[in-house]
Parts: structure tokens; sequence; C-alpha cells
């Protein structure tokens, strides 16, 4: 995440607002799975990794989430 904090504010927008449009596509695309055949529920243990994954970045941006680092450096 240290990476992404050095990022000018702006790239970091478009970053965590194009994770969240992509998550949005799959999310999308895994509902209308779930609504076909519902053994396609068995990919919330993938999808919420992927969720947290994308949505991390537009979170910290909004300061849902805060960062405690134990590097003093």
């Amino acid at each position: 995440m240290k990476q992404f904090d050095k990022l000018r504010p702006i790239f970091q927008w478009i970053i965590a607002i194009a994770f969240a449009v992509i998550l949005g596509l799959l999310l999308y695309g895994w509902i209308v799975k779930v609504i076909e055949s519902t053994i396609w529920a068995l990919g919330i243990f993938v999808m919420v990794p992927v969720i947290q994954f994308s949505i991390t970045p537009l979170f910290t941006l909004l300061g849902f989430y805060t960062y405690y680092s134990m590097d003093y450096t």
C-alpha cells in the first residue's frame, strides 16, 4: 500500500474508481450466474477476497480504512 500512497492524488482516484468499476462488472456477472444456477453461490469464497482487494483503494481514499504501520523509519 505504500506505493499507492506515494502516487499523486489524481492517479489514486483513477485507480480506485477503475477497481470499483471492474468490481461492479464482476459482481454483476457473478450475480447473473447465481440466478441461473445456485451452484455458482459457492463462488462467494472466491468473491470475498476479490471484493476486499478491489474496494480497498476506494475505501482508503474515502477514509473508511486506516492503516497502522509498525514501520518507524
